[in-house]
């Protein structure tokens, strides 16, 4: 029987493809600090606890985009996802996040970009500070460390030279350098792989192995290197420029879905193989992708269905976009269309149209009224617990989103409730409004959002306009002429404050009239 079970395992190991059958792929809890927080693991094909190894410090490496092009919604709606996820765990987790991501400078699709005149150098520096600015205008943090492939040429070939020392890679009859996938008996752990295809091929030892260093081709760029002028595969791009940075193990790596295969695969496979491990990435995190309502292809420039992000930005708020992406769970595909915008739009407007009228009830422009302070308290208390569950069950923003909007209708309906017994002298239960208002702001803050009214100003020629000062200005001297209007009974005095009103309307700014006050806030057109 012995015997028997030896023989097996022999074979097993002689056989990658049975290796990954024997199920030598499976996911290695780390050990260290247990976050409470638990993802989806694509490797583990299951919800694991995210364990970080240095206490409450962790790395996080993002894949960047190919400059070849300006970005489009497709990229937005992966970086905005991620940004949510850094800014829940930084803020709301209080972990020190350290973040890394790429700039893949150099790619076939850069050179045919060129056009007469025009270097690959040029038309990737240009399209990466587009980049920037793109995720500048979508309020998309900045990694704190930016890596661009064309400065990490030596360290490629380094890497490179120690996978083929030790058999892992090796040089095709083209000259190229290809990595040895027999070798790996990980190798499909992120996504099943059909091992049987490791067939006999032209210029490489079987069909499934990957490029690791392109032989030059006449007229392209090129570097030289043990194995003669050339130039760094992509996958190898993100393994060295992440290893350089994080070392043999990295805590959170994530992209868009599209690349879990074959690129997050193939990073891991060599990463493995060069550090020596079973597992290089604890966590590999994922974006769905967007998708053109309609369309059943994904957004993408080679379909011709892409909308800019600066067009985007000409007619939307990034909020209304950070929204749509909050309600999606970040795993899961998105539909890019009107109806999509116009849920986003609804939530947020909700939510602004709840901070607006806490800080009437706080300025004493609505009457005191009737409701509970304890009762609110106590909500606050009760969804301050759900949205943290929600959070820690795989970042389930849409969820979290959903208790705030409960807890918004619930203090609204006591901020409106009239005050029957107005001759008696109660508790305005202010103390309880501001409580459910700063929670609120806390909240959307965490997640990327900006609703306070401080933050409309604009740039006028070399000096600041405070916006919400002017609007408030206005907004005052309508209500002294609304209150004559009342005070005298006179229709022409109504007829001039509903005609400010209505231009506000119109110009996006609603304003609410309530009993000793008015108040006003920002609409979509």
């Amino acid at each position: 029987m012995r015997t028997f079970q030896l023989s097996i395992l022999v074979k097993t190991f002689k056989s990658s493809w049975a290796r990954n059958k024997a199920g030598f792929h499976s996911w290695v809890q780390p050990t260290g600090h247990n976050t409470g927080i638990e993802v989806y693991n694509c490797t583990a094909r299951t919800i694991v606890p995210v364990i970080l190894r240095d206490g409450n410090v962790a790395s996080w490496y993002t894949c960047g985009p190919t400059v070849y092009a300006p970005s489009h919604l497709g990229h937005a709606s992966c970086y905005v996802k991620v940004d949510i996820i850094q800014r829940i765990l930084r803020k709301h987790f209080n972990i020190n996040l350290v973040t890394a991501m790429n700039i893949t400078d150099i790619d076939d699709k850069i050179i045919r970009a060129c056009s007469e005149g025009t270097t690959w150098q040029e038309v990737a520096k240009a399209n990466e500070a587009s980049f920037w600015e793109d995720l500048k205008g979508l309020n998309v943090l900045e990694p704190d460390i930016k890596l661009r492939v064309s400065e990490h040429i030596p360290h490629i070939i380094d890497y490179i030279s120690k996978l083929v020392d030790e058999g892992a890679a090796y040089v095709g009859k083209d000259n190229s350098v290809y990595f040895k996938v027999e070798q790996c008996r990980i190798y499909g752990k992120l996504q099943k792989v059909n091992m049987e295809k490791g067939v006999e091929h032209d210029v490489k030892e079987a069909a499934v192995d990957f490029v690791l260093w392109k032989a030059a081709k006449p007229e392209e760029p090129f570097w030289d290197s043990p194995w003669g002028q050339g130039r760094p595969g992509w996958h190898i791009e993100c393994s060295t420029m992440a290893s350089k940075i994080f070392g043999d193990c990295i805590d959170f790596h994530a992209g868009g879905l599209d690349l879990r295969f074959p690129h997050h695969e193939n990073e891991e496979a060599q990463s493995c193989m060069y550090h020596g491990k079973s597992q290089w990435v604890n966590y590999w995190l994922h974006a769905g992708q967007l998708y053109v309502k309609g369309q059943d292809e994904k957004m993408s420039k080679s379909l011709q269905n892409t909308v800019s992000i600066k067009d985007f930005l000409q007619n939307h708020r990034a909020d209304v976009f950070r929204m749509a992406c909050a309600l999606s769970n970040y795993r899961n595909g998105m539909i890019y269309g009107d109806e999509t915008l116009i849920t986003a739009q609804k939530t947020l407007q909700t939510l602004i149209a709840f901070l607006s009228d806490c800080q009437a009830y706080i300025d004493g422009k609505i009457p005191t009224s009737e409701f509970n302070s304890s009762q609110t308290l106590e909500m606050i208390s009760k969804t301050e617990s759900l949205v943290d569950t929600a959070l820690k069950s795989d970042f389930d923003t849409s969820k979290a989103i959903g208790h705030l909007i409960h807890l918004a209708s619930f203090v609204s309906k006591g901020i409106h409730s009239p005050n029957t017994l107005k001759w008696l002298i109660r508790s305005s239960n202010v103390d309880s409004v501001i409580a459910a208002r700063n929670y609120c702001e806390k909240i959307l803050s965490t997640f990327g959002f900006d609703v306070r009214k401080q933050g409309m100003n604009s740039l006028v020629g070399s000096e600041t306009v405070d916006i919400g000062a002017i609007l408030e200005n206005i907004i005052a001297l309508r209500r002294t002429i609304r209150d004559q209007a009342k005070s005298a009974k006179n229709k022409d005095l109504f007829a001039v404050s509903d005609d400010i009103r209505n231009a506000l309307e119109s110009s996006g700014i609603e304003v609410k009239d309530h009993e000793k006050g008015s108040s006003w806030q920002f609409v979509k057109k």
